[in-house]
């Protein structure tokens, strides 16, 4: 077997698989804890130093793939790159559409409704590793945009297009789509055990889309929005907080006699 060629899986191919189904899970546990640590740390930079690191090593993973099918002059459609016009392929578009929908009006009610911003802030308290990795000034913010641009084309690339065409060349479909969705949710391990279940959901929703459509786009588009809505979404609550933190200082502050 030759490193490069018109085969359907080349050494290089097996390389990557190797390395996104069993290193990278095994990456993420082991600095899951360190992670965690360093994320609740006063450090000023952790965040943004998370961020750039996590920007660069999605683009590290996915840019092979890329490369891999440019080099051997593989069809694009077996990545998803292509747009199809049928009733299944409208089915996965709406999904897509309802779940960006979804996080959109969810936005609109954060930033009119109190209660919801009460909820949201709830949630976060609830969620020490989401809270300590979500942004907290507006640079952080501009920064997790291009995070959740990076994600959302990388992420699709490799989890669901890659690992999908992969596995279906000697699995049935709905099996290399289980795998990848698997693999996706280990990788974020960082946000802690309980947050898995959402991990995995969202992915399936994804994986959904992606299958339905037959078309890597609308994955595409609609991880990109639902990272950059929730990012939106949170920061409107930790604004609301702030402005409340900052009228009980003031509260705070005796009265001096003229």
């Amino acid at each position: 077997m030759s490193l490069l060629s018109t085969d359907s899986l080349t050494l290089f191919d097996l390389i990557l698989l190797a390395y996104i189904v069993a290193i990278e899970p095994i990456r993420a546990f082991l600095k899951a804890d360190a992670g965690r640590a360093k994320l609740a740390s006063c450090d000023p930079n952790v965040r943004v130093e998370t961020y750039t690191r996590t920007i660069l090593h999605l683009w590290a993973v996915a840019m092979p793939i890329l490369i891999l099918w440019a080099v051997n002059d593989r069809e694009w459609h077996d990545l998803g790159f292509q747009i199809e016009a049928n009733w299944m392929a409208a089915t996965g578009w709406a999904i897509a559409i309802l779940v960006s929908g979804y996080y959109g009006v969810a936005l609109l009610s954060a930033i009119q409704n109190k209660e919801t911003r009460d909820h949201i802030r709830g949630q976060l308290d609830g969620s020490e590793t989401i809270s300590d990795l979500m942004p907290q000034t507006a640079a952080e913010k501009d920064l997790f945009h291009l995070c959740s641009i990076t994600a959302g084309i990388t992420e699709e690339v490799i989890y669901r297009a890659y690992l999908i065409w992969a596995f279906s060349l000697f699995l049935p479909v709905w099996a290399a789509a289980c795998i990848g969705l698997i693999i996706f949710t280990l990788v974020h391990i960082y946000q802690g055990w309980k947050e898995l279940p959402s991990v995995f959901a969202m992915g399936g929703l994804f994986t959904l889309i992606y299958i339905l459509s037959g078309s890597i786009w609308p994955a595409i588009v609609t991880h990109i929005l639902v990272d950059s809505l929730q990012n939106s979404m949170i920061w409107r609550v930790r604004q609301d907080t702030r402005s409340d933190e900052e009228t009980l200082t003031e509260s705070a502050v005796p009265l001096t006699k003229s």
